[in-house]
C-alpha cells in the first residue's frame, strides 16, 4: 500500500489517494503528470501520510476519478 499525493505549491494542504504499487499506479501517475504539464503542482508517492507533515492537511480522495478532479481544480 502507498499514497499518491498532489500538492499545489501555492496553497496549503494536498490531495491524497490510497493506492497500491504496480503498473496501474504508474499508468495513473503518468496520466496525472500529463494533466499538470510541469505546473506548480507536485505529484509524489509516499508510504505514510503521517511521516510527511509538509503536505498536511490532506483532502482524502476515494477514487482515481475524484483525485483527478481535485488535481484539475488545482489548475484553475
Amino acid at each position: 500500500m502507498c499514497y499518491l499525493v498532489a500538492k499545489d505549491f501555492n496553497s496549503i494542504g494536498s490531495c491524497l489517494l490510497k493506492t497500491n504499487h504496480g503498473l496501474d499506479l504508474v499508468s495513473f501517475y503518468d496520466k496525472i503528470e500529463n494533466i499538470i504539464k510541469n505546473r506548480e503542482i507536485q505529484i509524489v508517492v509516499i508510504s505514510n501520510p503521517l511521516a510527511f507533515g509538509e503536505y498536511e492537511p490532506y483532502t482524502i480522495c476515494n477514487s482515481e476519478e475524484e483525485f483527478e478532479k481535485k488535481v484539475r481544480e488545482m489548475l484553475h
